[in-house]
Order: structure tokens, then sequence, then C-alpha cells
């Protein structure tokens, strides 16, 4: 089996500050608003987000690069053991195609032996049926590069894992 991820990502975020209160409180415990309320949705690009990530780490003391160094290839190995839990059995599955939707969460924890905070990612959803307006919307070549990758074996805009 082969898999990739989408060089490019979309950030969703609460409007409101998570507290384990108020539960009824849809903009503080969920992070879709682009059904619900559409225009409360903040929309920040992920070259913003990893710039504003990065910033906010390193003045936290994790150093620079956080995302580049950490969080991400922290994500692409839990995504490889995920995806490397597939077992394919019987027939000829070379002409099978599927585009996942994976939903992750980044999480602060103590590392045991050190005592130091790190990042970690928690796998909260992979979906058989993604959303795709967001993608469509800002990068008009994502279909493109989708069956560029899934159909003509060119990998366009994305990381193997």
């Amino acid at each position: 089996m082969e898999a990739y991820v989408y060089n490019t990502f979309w950030t969703r975020f609460a409007l409101k500050e998570y507290s384990l209160d108020d539960f009824d409180c849809y903009e503080k415990h969920w992070t879709v608003m682009n059904y619900t309320n559409p225009e409360a949705l903040l929309q920040l690009h992920d070259h913003d987000f990893v710039k504003e990530f990065n910033e906010e780490y390193a003045s936290s003391g994790y150093g620079e690069a956080v995302w580049e160094k950490i969080a991400y290839p922290k994500i692409l190995k839990m995504l490889r053991e995920a995806f490397g839990m597939v077992v394919t059995r019987g027939g000829d599955h070379s002409r099978c195609r599927a585009m996942y939707g994976v939903d992750v969460m980044l999480r602060t924890e103590r590392c045991v032996e050190t005592g130091a905070l790190t990042l970690e990612p928690s796998l909260l959803e992979i979906t058989f049926s993604p959303d795709c307006r967001r993608a469509c919307k800002y990068h008009p070549t994502f279909f493109n590069d989708i069956f560029h990758t899934l159909f003509l074996r060119d990998p366009t805009n994305m990381t193997p894992l």
C-alpha cells in the first residue's frame, strides 16, 4: 500500500477558549464553524499557522522551528503507524484508490524521562469522505494534485508516508 499526505493542511479553531464547563456552548467545544456559523470561521492558512505556531512555542522554550522539527514529524509518524495497520487480503488491489481526511490535535505532555514538556499528536478521526470545499477554494489545483497522485502515479504536492 502507498499513502501520501497532502503538503497543505487546514486548521480549525474553537471560537472560545476550552474549559470543562458550559458543555452546551458550541463555540467552546467544537471547531467546525463553516456549517453552522460560517461568518465566524477563522481561516488561517497553513503557512501562517506554522509561522505563528513556531513563534508561540519558541517563546515557550521549545526552540526554533518546532513545527518542522517536532510536531509535523510526529504527526507523519503517527499516520504511518495508523495506515500501516491496514491489511489487504484477497484479490488484486492495484487499482484501488482512496482519499481520506484526517483530524489531528496536538497536546502538551511532560516527558517521563526528562520532565520536559513535549508536543504529542492525537489522531481524532479518519474519514473516507472529507469535505474538500476549503481545499478547492484556497488551492485550485487541489483535485488535480489528488488525481495526479492517485491515478497517474505522479505524486504532486504530497509527502509519502
